[in-house]
């Protein structure tokens, strides 16, 4: 089984602990199952206060998309890179 999820923001801490535990558990399937998030960016402008992302709680599998604040990207750019990001992670897309 494989799992992508996307996300608005690394720097979310108790989403760190929720897709690192869930990153435990797809580890231990024993059917190669795969757990990707995409985080869209670290942060947003209107949480510059918060802190820098500690990327150190972060133990699971994530493609950071942007590597600034959301709003320094464009939704096309963040479209392109997750399309992108799709590849890498081996999903087929068909069109019928």
């Amino acid at each position: 089984m494989k799992i992508l999820i996307v996300h608005q923001y690394l720097w979310t801490h108790y989403k760190a602990f929720i897709y690192s535990e869930l990153q435990k558990i797809m580890d231990s399937d024993t059917n190669n199952s795969k757990l990707l998030v995409f985080q869209l960016a670290k942060n947003e402008k209107s949480r510059q206060g918060l802190g820098d992302v500690d990327e150190s709680i972060h133990n699971y599998n994530y493609k950071l998309i942007c590597e600034d604040y959301i709003e320094n990207s464009s939704y096309l750019t963040r479209a392109y890179k997750m399309i992108k990001g799709l590849d890498f992670y081996n999903l087929i897309f068909s069109v019928i």
